[in-house]
């Protein structure tokens, strides 16, 4: 993901062309070169979020943090490094495409309906997620526009036992879809099938499952039960919302 960069003000240029000092910036990308919370980089900016008074947005984040992370990182550029005021999770392990069961405008949340008879998955919805209607009904979506039986594709982190969405966009009905973290057990199966739990949703896999590693090659069920443990990132998709599994793959 290519870094977005928001520059205030910018006081000198060197001759590299890359400011060696703006007052604040704002810079979305992926952390890289992570040898401590204070000497990372997002795209090419070299940052430090050492600093007293840090906000992390989770708190948690702090301590988590590192290669991979997809963040949002605030703060003033001095002598070429950003040295951040708020770091902020912007992508998240957990995704869905589903369909909502009800909408809590006051509390801020969705409920999204995975599996019928299984547990509805709540989301967070605040004021640093970033909406998109992508069925062109409204042009600035918000909580206030959505209602039951919209299609949301929805990516999230959790913090703590509470869900925070990064990106919600209601879409037209497509695939019913779940990423996260496997339970195990209740996951478990065979040579054929079995049931894999995500989320507290389980999922029923069948001889038309297809189960596949993290580059998408066909494993079968039997390597896959026997590969799968707790907390291991994985998906399933339903394509005809009967609550059988079409697909299950690990997640990288």
């Amino acid at each position: 993901m290519l870094e977005r960069f928001s520059i205030l003000t910018v006081i000198i240029f060197p001759v590299s062309g890359k400011p060696e000092r703006v007052e604040q910036v704002s810079i979305e990308g992926i952390v890289t070169d992570f040898s401590g919370i204070d000497k990372f980089r997002v795209g090419d900016q070299r940052v430090d979020a050492s600093g007293t008074g840090v906000d992390f947005q989770p708190a948690s984040l702090a301590d988590t943090i590192g290669n991979g992370e997809e963040v949002e990182v605030e703060g003033p550029i001095v002598g070429g490094v950003l040295q951040a005021t708020e770091v902020e999770q912007r992508g998240g392990d957990v995704k869905t495409s589903a369909v909502i069961d009800s909408v809590a405008t006051s509390a801020g949340t969705v409920t999204m309906s995975i599996v019928a008879g299984q547990p509805l998955i709540t989301v967070t919805i605040d004021g640093q997620t970033q909406l998109e209607d992508k069925t062109e009904v409204v042009e600035n979506l918000s909580i206030f526009n959505l209602e039951a039986g919209d299609f949301l594709n929805i990516e999230a982190f959790i913090d703590g036992e509470t869900l925070i969405a990064n990106q919600v966009a209601r879409d037209e009905p497509e695939d019913t879809e779940l990423q996260g973290t496997a339970d195990v057990p209740p996951t478990g199966g065979n040579a054929s099938s079995g049931v894999v739990s995500i989320l507290g949703v389980t999922i029923v896999t069948g001889d038309s499952t297809d189960f596949e590693n993290v580059i998408d090659e066909d494993i079968g069920a039997a390597a896959f039960f026997a590969a799968v443990g707790d907390g291991a990132l994985i998906s399933f998709k339903d394509v005809d919302s009967d609550g059988l599994a079409e697909e299950v793959e690990f997640e990288d």
